[in-house]
């Protein structure tokens, strides 16, 4: 057998000529690649502080393009040496194609359809995705030309023309693969220029090993380039990787790719962006800016920002100086001048509005940027987050409208004379901060819209730095005026202070510059229909990051037991909470924002330990908000945590969070953001993948609601044929609710409720069901690696139906958005609960998974369909119980329920019509969005009459107003024999509990 450590060893009968390049810049080393992957197998030399993933991905990856790259040429190369020999060669040549190829990719010219494939060839398939040079059937385009030399070479052995053969090597097969591998680093660059010092992240090893494939070529073209990208493509542990930046590693590729016999336009262009090829002709290389005109008439194309930290390419200094008014506020504040502050607030002094020929026409104030906020920022996420969760039943805070929330704050500590400065610190904290994220929720929206040309895209980001950085700041210092400098002197007390500047200022400056090096390339929004996404991704990391100060100078204030700024900080951060959990937030208003309310010094720990609940839902770590003394040790979420009891085997987090979009999504409909709740349906936001690449992908409720593999559960033809044959039924319905120009009669509320039960008891309820099967089929599998995949298919249906918001305890908690949550919320009103609240649909469901799960571990299959149907039938209780419920409960026809009760009648209504087509028609045509009492009593008694036709337990759907909800009582229970026909003994041990289950 040839091993794969072989195939990586010095081999001197073998023709050397690409190991040698690798051999002189490995100082001599002829066993190099085998020395790396036995130091990554066993945590030595450079990995010594690698995590797992690295060391993953580094050896996957060094195999993947070092050791196949070098011995499929060896191959190739000993070919022609025999060939020459006057020795048959064909073999030889045929078997540095195998290894190049590999044979996962099957008999067909473009490859593998199902991308398992792991040799050079797969290399050239995933990249070009990533280069916008794929072919229409997904191959390469480079890949097809490498299939294509490598057949003519053959051809050239046969006829003994060996020199042409060498010749195609040199000038043919090995620049086609050296373009994968210049990709491949390229690729891992820009993911990798996202990520921190401390980062995990398996991109890391990967982009280490792919420049280490490509870094010795690139040495002999030009050795600073190869210094270059080594120095930015290395494994880095104290320094944030790629240091110098992604464009500095396209500009040494651009610069050594024409030594190496690389033709610059077969790398094409990264994700499509014009500017991030490696062709020197590139727009990114013309420094091309906005020439904005200046009070004076002269021309300028930058502003340097904390003393060179940022140098903008358009003009944006009168910006940055609105850090000045906060400067002068608070001196004035601490001279006992408020007025005179107040007078800066409100009217501006130092930050100049231009008209477009560099006419003085007035000044911005701060204030503005909280009294304009109602009508600038009404249908942006973050400011709806935060009306939803201070507003009150009348729509008011504090008795100003909410949307003025930052206003009437910040008016409120004008007039505390207990700490006289905090009113410039609310202004900071809230107009400021908020006014930032405008900035780039604004930016985002016009790319989106395509209203973004060439520098405005530029100069929208150049807007944010300035005003997050401000005039008269120094790189790292904490002693200016604007949240870059709240930022530095937060971080320091938090232990996070790393070289120039604190750790959330170095990540947002990187932040800052990737978002924009999405908008600097000619027509990025206009050309590009990705730019706006990728946007979008970067965006939330920056507002993410941004509530980091913030979250510290609470934590802070409480320790010092500070209440007035216990109370501002909550303010200006709490609220982002509620777009987590609102039990959760609610535990922290009712303490530290409500009006009369006082925390006890007791509580102070339980409060600390409440918000760093929240991190990972804001899209943080403990490590991005660090530590402080005396307060309780912040641990992040273990990637297996339980769900509301249910311990999973395999880390299904990401997708039980995909009840954070859900809630959001009802957030921006409750306020009209029709905009902001269709891109968090579309693009998602809390739901991320680790790839095997090392990159990321965001898992979406639209791409629940529209993948195909739902037609692998059984019942999905019964709901496509009900919604006459619309595959994607759901996303239709839903589609055509959030479009704020779709002709309707129904209210805000109505459509609100629409979408937003849609998603829960159509979309997340069969993407629930197609995971469950898809763990069946991966379960029936005689591929092993599916079968080690089953488990966490079927965990990942608890997830799904469960949700991150439920908590870990058994039972959860209130708020849970998901089927776990809705049958909860009914189980009340149909007194079907347990002693412990919960509901027994939801205690049947668990075990249900638990026993399921396990016939999964022993590989027993066939119950497995039983279990499904099951789960099914269960499920199905919750969203009769609330069809139910809104017809009989609902004695005052209130017209806001309508929109719900629509929605749940459709999720049912394909069950109702399988068991009784005329109570379907009946329910049908009774319940629309104007239905009368005589509808829905019709309706409701064609329920009752259907359901123990359904096979469903009645005794489980319970009793309503004191009467079943059954038209008769007599249906037997599918749900309880299940766990005893799973097999003849199963032993199942979960939470310190065994459970025997016995036919």
């Amino acid at each position: 057998y040839l091993s794969l450590k072989e195939m990586s060893m010095d081999h001197p009968d073998i023709d050397q000529r690409p190991f040698d390049t690798f051999i002189m810049y490995n100082d001599g080393n002829r066993n190099f690649a085998s020395d790396w992957i036995m130091e990554a197998l066993s945590k030595s030399g450079p990995f010594q502080y690698a995590s797992k993933e690295q060391r993953i991905s580094f050896v996957v990856r060094a195999i993947q393009s070092i050791v196949v790259f070098t011995h499929g040429l060896r191959e190739l190369y000993g070919a022609v040496g025999k060939c020459k020999g006057g020795i048959d060669s064909s073999v030889r040549w045929d078997r540095g194609a195998a290894i190049l190829i590999g044979s996962n990719e099957g008999t067909e010219r473009s490859g593998s359809p199902t991308g398992h494939g792991k040799m050079m060839f797969a290399l050239g398939k995933e990249m070009c995705k990533h280069f916008s040079n794929c072919m229409v059937s997904g191959n390469s385009l480079n890949d097809q030309q490498l299939v294509d030399s490598l057949q003519k070479g053959l051809e050239f052995l046969e006829s003994k023309d060996c020199d042409k053969a060498l010749e195609l090597i040199e000038n043919g097969i090995r620049p086609e693969l050296l373009v994968s591998l210049v990709q491949a680093t390229l690729h891992f660059a820009m993911l990798n220029d996202l990520l921190s010092a401390e980062s995990m992240n398996g991109s890391l090893g990967a982009g280490f090993a792919f420049s280490q494939s490509i870094v010795p070529f690139v040495n002999l073209s030009d050795e600073t380039s190869a210094n270059l990208i080594g120095s930015n493509m290395n494994l880095q542990f104290i320094d944030d990787p790629v240091k110098d930046g992604a464009p500095a590693v396209f500009s040494a590729f651009a610069t050594a790719l024409v030594g190496i016999g690389v033709d610059c336009e077969d790398i094409g262009n990264y994700n499509g962006n014009l500017g991030l090829g490696v062709c020197s002709e590139n727009p990114a290389d013309t420094g091309s800016g906005t020439k904005t005109t200046l009070p004076d008439g002269t021309k300028s194309t930058s502003t340097s920002l904390a003393d060179g930290l940022y140098t903008t390419t358009t003009y944006v200094q009168n910006r940055a100086e609105i850090a000045l008014d906060v400067k002068d506020i608070e001196s004035l504040l601490k001279s006992d001048k408020a007025t005179l502050a107040m007078g800066i607030y409100e009217d501006g002094f130092h930050s100049a509005i231009y008209n477009e020929i560099g006419e003085k026409i007035g000044d911005r104030s701060l204030a503005d940027f909280s009294r304009s906020a109602p009508q600038i920022m009404a249908k942006e996420p973050t400011y709806n987050i935060f009306r939803y969760a201070l507003e009150d039943d009348n729509g008011l805070y504090l008795g100003r409208d909410v949307g003025l929330y930052a206003d009437t704050i910040v008016l409120g500590a004008f007039g505390n004379t207990n700490s006289r400065t905090l009113a410039s610190e609310a202004i900071v904290a809230l107009n400021l901060w908020m006014f930032v994220v405008h900035e780039l929720h604004q930016t985002v929206d016009k790319c989106k819209g395509k209203l973004l040309t060439d520098d405005d895209g530029v100069h929208s980001m150049d807007e944010a730095v300035a005003y997050y950085i401000g005039d008269g700041q120094q790189t790292g210092d904490s002693k200016g005026h604007s949240l870059y400098a709240l930022a530095e002197y937060m971080g320091e007390l938090f232990e996070q202070d790393e070289a120039d500047q604190t750790r959330v200022n170095r990540i947002i400056m990187k932040l800052f510059n990737q978002a924009k090096l999405e908008v600097s390339f000619a027509s990025a929004c206009i050309n590009n229909p990705s730019t706006h996404v990728r946007l979008r991704e970067i965006v939330n990391k920056i507002v993410s990051q941004m509530a980091v100060p913030l979250l510290q100078k609470l934590i802070y204030s409480l320790r010092k037991n500070d209440r007035d700024r216990v109370k501002l900080y909550a303010q200006s951060v709490v609220p982002l909470i509620a777009g987590c959990s609102d039990s959760t937030f609610s535990f922290l208003r009712d303490r530290l924002i409500l009006e009369g309310n006082i925390f006890n010094a007791i509580d102070v720990d339980d409060i600390i330990e409440k918000l760093q609940s929240a991190y990972s839902c804001l899209g943080l770590t403990c490590v991005d908000v660090g530590t402080y003394e005396g307060v309780p040790a912040c641990h992040d979420k273990p990637p297996q945590s339980s769900l509301a009891g249910y311990v999973p085997k395999s880390d299904i987090s990401e997708f039980s969070k995909l009840d954070l979009d859900l809630h959001q999504i009802y957030i921006f409909l409750k306020f009209g953001a029709f905009n902001a709740a269709e891109d968090l349906y579309t693009m998602g936001k809390h739901s991320t993948l680790k790839k095997l690449d090392g990159g990321e992908e965001i898992i979406t409720l639209r791409q629940l609601a529209t993948q195909s593999a739902r037609s692998i559960v059984p019942s999905f033809d019964m709901f496509e044929r009900y919604f006459d044959q619309d595959f994607d039924y759901s996303n239709s319905m839903v589609k055509r609710t959030l479009d704020p120009n779709e002709p309707t009669m129904v209210s805000l509320k109505e459509r609100t409720k629409l979408v937003v039960t849609t998603l829960q008891s159509m979309v997340v309820y069969m993407a629930a069901l197609q995971k469950i099967y898809d763990a069946i089929e991966d379960c029936e599998s005689t591929d092993s690696f599916r079968n080690a995949n089953a488990i966490e298919e079927w965990d990942r249906a608890a997830g799904l139906l469960i949700g991150s918001m439920e908590g870990a305890n058994e039972g959860g908690r209130q708020g849970g958005m998901m089927m776990y949550g809705l049958a909860k919320e009914q189980c009340k009103q149909f007194d079907v609960c347990t002693n412990s609240g919960d509901a027994k649909v939801n205690e049947r469901l668990i075990t249900l998974f638990y026993a399921g799960r396990s016939e999964l571990t022993a590989r027993n299959c066939p119950p497995l369909h039983k279990a499904a149907e099951k789960i099914e039938i269960l499920l199905q209780i919750p969203l009769i119980q609330s069809t139910l419920s809104l017809m009989i409960l609902n004695p005052s026809m209130n017209e806001d329920n309508f929109g719900e009760l629509y929605a749940f009648s459709r999720s049912i209504l394909p069950y109702v019509e399988e068991a009784d087509r005329d109570a379907s028609q009946i329910i049908a045509k009774n319940i629309d969005f104007r239905p009368t009492k005589g509808n829905l009593d019709a309706a409701m008694m064609a329920l009752k009459d259907a359901i123990p036709k359904m096979g469903v337990d009645c005794d489980l759907v319970g009793r309503l107003d004191g009467k079943s909800a059954c038209a008769k009582s007599t249906a037997t229970s599918h749900t309880g024999s299940f766990v005893l026909s799973l097999s003849t003994c199963t032993v199942l041990s979960f939470v310190g509990v065994i459970v025997t289950f016995l036919m």
